[in-house]
């Protein structure tokens, strides 16, 4: 597994699982601190129903981190992450514009993904050389 923080796929690969971790093992936490207060749960069903989905979605972030860490990654990747990361960062715009994630959800959500963007361009930059 590769995280070391020195390669661009490394970095991002223990930032996708350190980010995930949270949603895993607090979301409720996560929850409370990235959410509005109109898209807070409403009653215990609800706050079970969605303390599981933030768990899924930490489950599958850790799993994209893991996965990302023991696969080899040719430019194409990089360039398909690219474009991948991008509608996020209007996703984010979006749900913070209409109330659903406060500015600290919207703020940590958007810096995961400049690191991601930022770490595939150094990737192609130096053409994966550091694989």
């Amino acid at each position: 597994m590769d995280f070391r923080p020195n390669t661009p796929k490394g970095f991002m690969s223990a930032v996708f699982c350190s980010m995930a971790l949270p949603c895993m093992l607090c979301p409720g936490w996560v929850i409370k601190l990235g959410f509005t207060e109109k898209m807070q749960p409403r009653d215990e069903h609800e706050a079970a129903r969605t303390e599981l989905m933030m768990r899924c979605f930490g489950s599958q972030a850790m799993l994209s981190g893991i996965a990302m860490s023991v696969g080899e990654w040719k430019p194409v990747a990089y360039k398909v992450w690219i474009g991948g990361i991008l509608p996020f960062f209007v996703f984010d715009f979006v749900a913070w514009k209409k109330g659903y994630i406060n500015s600290l959800g919207a703020v940590f959500d958007a810096i995961g993904n400049v690191i991601f963007v930022t770490c595939s361009l150094l990737a192609l930059v130096n053409d994966g050389k550091q694989e």
